[in-house]
């Protein structure tokens, strides 16, 4: 999930997320360990197993990944 207090931007399954925090580029891939961290400005890319994926802007926000689930909070 990816959303805002107003906004859902993304909500469906996918098999790898990218962003960007404070000590660089990351990824997230299944069976990933708890991690929460604040994200910078960046491009949100989000891969899913159709091959289209999903590209979202930010300026911040927060990550939070537990059990296979990543929730991203913008605009907070």
């Amino acid at each position: 999930k990816v959303y805002s207090p107003f906004k859902k931007y993304y909500e469906a399954l996918g098999v790898s997320i990218s962003a960007t925090n404070d000590t660089g580029e990351f990824d997230i891939l299944a069976g990933h360990h708890k991690f929460l961290t604040l994200l910078s400005a960046c491009e949100i890319s989000i891969a899913t197993n159709e091959g289209d994926g999903e590209k979202i802007k930010i300026d911040k926000g927060i990550m939070y990944v537990k059990e296979d689930r990543v929730t991203v909070f913008l605009d907070v």
